[in-house]
């Protein structure tokens, strides 16, 4: 059936009145999301910011725009190009299940780089993806230079392609939505875990062990030659001469011994903690030997 009052409305003009709607939208969304998320807004990296973001900027808007197709036939933008959105086979306002299929229609022709907009200015009847998926056209007021708009209805087996394509797509698309929402909640719960482990590390202190159990140390010491009461003999000058000797390497193994064990604030200025710790614990054995051999 054709309709001598109608007209198709085109790709450009339909993308001025895109433009007009989003400008809108963009007016009394910014402002809130501004003073909330501060001047970072539109920088920061993630689809959707917070509950709030997707609340002002998803789900309003298509509350809004469908109660516009509903009682007006038209959004703002389309008002202002003259345009409304008819079904398609009577030319009569759509229903509110077209209008809503429409709406979700949006998505299947956005996500594969807007080729289903990008429709619009090939189809015969300038109609988008959305508009396949819900069976309606954007007309206007006819003017002398163009041709007339036509209802009736479309082949079946069309019909179904896009329906198909439509269903594939929209379940691809809510798949990536809840992909991403996942993959978020998981790097949070993930930073959130790393920062309480760091602040626990940080809260720890190591205490310097002082004291080892004996039985995990095996201290070598040196052998001190002491010197063994001689029964008295006559003294000779071999005797004197050995006795001076003994004296003398029994001092210079005492010396060498207290030079090899340090004073145990030495044994601190140590940097392996190991180390320092062997040092303090061979003082203590090398102490205790000492007053046993005096």
């Amino acid at each position: 059936m054709q309709s001598t009052n109608f007209e198709y409305v085109g790709f450009w003009i339909r993308i001025w009145a895109a433009v007009i709607d989003m400008f809108l939208i963009c007016v009394l969304t910014w402002p809130v999301l501004f003073a909330v998320y501060g001047s970072d807004y539109l920088s920061s990296a993630g689809l959707i910011k917070g509950p709030l973001d997707f609340l002002l900027s998803w789900v309003l808007p298509a509350i809004a725009v469908v109660l516009f197709w509903i009682k007006k036939q038209a959004t703002p933008g389309k008002i202002a190009i003259a345009a409304k959105i008819v079904d398609a086979k009577t030319g009569e306002n759509a229903t509110t299940s077209q209008l809503i299929i429409r709406y979700a229609g949006y998505f299947v022709s956005i996500i594969p780089f807007f080729l289903g907009i990008l429709w619009i200015a090939f189809d015969p009847r300038k109609q988008g993806w959305h508009d396949k998926l819900a069976d309606t056209v954007v007309v206007r007021k006819k003017t002398e230079s163009t041709e007339p708009a036509w209802f009736n209805q479309e082949k079946i087996i069309i019909k179904i392609m896009f329906g198909v394509a439509g269903g594939i797509l929209l379940a691809g698309i809510i798949g990536f939505l809840f992909k991403l929402w996942l993959t978020s909640s998981l790097m949070k719960v993930e930073t959130d875990m790393m920062q309480e482990s760091i602040k626990q590390i940080k809260q720890i202190t190591i205490p310097v062990p002082i004291n080892i159990p004996q039985q995990n140390i095996q201290l070598q010491l040196p052998r001190i030659h002491a010197l063994q009461p001689v029964q008295p003999v006559i003294e000779t000058e071999e005797i004197k001469k050995k006795s001076n000797i003994a004296e003398t390497q029994a001092r210079n193994e005492t010396e060498s011994f207290k030079a090899q064990y340090k004073k145990p604030d030495e044994c601190y200025d140590m940097k392996d903690s190991a180390t320092r710790i062997k040092c303090a614990n061979d003082y203590i054995r090398a102490r205790k030997a000492f007053k046993k051999e005096q």
